[in-house]
């Protein structure tokens, strides 16, 4: 067991890594506002091995590190080191990070900056899972944000897990892109609607794709609770009502690469994958009991 004088010495995150025929145990863990690295072959006793630390622009201890591991056909694999802030997030809200980089077993050594993972105002505490089938990269986050979390008008609940994401790369003209989709195809899954309007059943959510710009409206008991637009290359959702302080606000975001969008939309949340991934935006929203969804442009609509 590791102990520590410092302060916000927390959130440990374990992984197996294979290197050179070499096996050992690597641990990520968050300090204040560094992530230290750790290594160890019986999980009991453990060694520095590596440190990263960035001076960010934004306020708040960082929080649940993690590596994530993407493979790469013919290339070395991309690494990011992801970590949440508690309200350094899009408009002063909670938010997740991530480092591109290398890494050997011991150190990991950045090839770019700090860059959101999901530009909405709940994505936070995310985490992937180790060993998941066909080698691919899974992670989950919680949907809220600390600014909110103790206050939101939820019933017995402060926010829920995101839809797992399959976490990959591409290359969009001289930049290499993070991309994050629903893990599993959820077209086929679900029940296909006429029309691009949907209303609210209990136990139900509703998947939205397309493949040009789109435009989608939540409304409820209270009128306009949402609205999202994916139109001339930028992603901007409006949340409306005087639901809790920092909630009525606008997040935007560019839209990098092309590809179809995808929309989520459960019982008290809205998921967004633009463009095929390479942008994303998350958001609780709190339209009522009842509300209806509906949908402007070439899009195809599927209950869950």
């Amino acid at each position: 067991v590791l102990e520590s004088t410092e302060r916000d010495f927390r959130d440990p995150k374990v992984r197996r890594h294979v290197s050179d025929g070499r096996a050992e145990w690597v641990m990520v863990l968050a300090v204040g506002r560094r992530v230290d690295f750790y290594r160890s072959t019986d999980l009991r006793r453990w060694e520095v091995s590596g440190s990263y630390g960035d001076q960010l622009a934004v306020a708040g201890t960082w929080e649940c590190p993690d590596l994530l591991r993407i493979p790469r056909p013919g290339r070395p694999d991309l690494w990011l080191l992801t970590f949440g802030v508690f309200d350094g997030g899009p408009n002063g809200h909670s938010g997740t990070f991530a480092v591109p980089g290398s890494f050997d077993g011991a150190s990991f050594s950045p090839t770019g900056s700090p860059a959101l993972m999901d530009h909405g105002p709940d994505f936070y505490a995310a985490q992937s899972f180790f060993g998941t089938p066909g080698d691919t990269t899974v992670q989950m986050a919680w949907l809220d944000s600390w600014r909110c979390a103790q206050t939101h008008p939820s019933s017995g609940r402060r926010g829920v897990l995101s839809f797992p994401r399959r976490i990959g790369a591409r290359v969009v003209g001289d930049q290499e892109v993070v991309t994050a989709r629903p893990a599993v195809d959820l077209a086929s899954r679900g029940v296909s609607i006429d029309g691009t309007t949907w209303v609210s059943e209990p136990g139900r959510a509703l998947h939205i794709e397309a493949a040009g710009d789109l435009e989608v409206a939540i409304r409820g008991d209270e009128g306009d609770a949402a609205t999202l637009q994916v139109v001339d290359a930028e992603l901007v959702l409006r949340r409306h009502g005087d639901v809790v302080d920092g909630y009525a606000q606008t997040y935007s975001a560019p839209i990098i690469g092309d590809g179809a969008h995808q929309v989520v939309i459960d019982h008290g949340t809205l998921e967004t994958f633009a463009a095929g991934g390479g942008t994303t935006m998350s958001a609780l929203v709190f339209p009522g009991g009842t509300w209806t969804v509906d949908a402007d442009g070439p899009a195809t609509l599927t209950v869950l």
